[in-house]
């Protein structure tokens, strides 16, 4: 899952105005929501 996520995280970064979408995860961190949770713990991955 982070490299998918990873992947989808440069591909709207590279290219701005692309929408991806990042709904891998079923619950995400009160008060974030699904998306923001996958993406600090792809960038939080060591």
């Amino acid at each position: 899952m982070p490299n998918t996520v990873f992947r989808r995280l440069l591909k709207a970064m590279s290219e701005p105005g692309v929408i991806v979408s990042l709904q891998q995860l079923q619950h995400g961190w009160q008060p974030l929501n699904v998306a923001s949770t996958s993406l600090l713990l792809t960038l939080a991955d060591s």
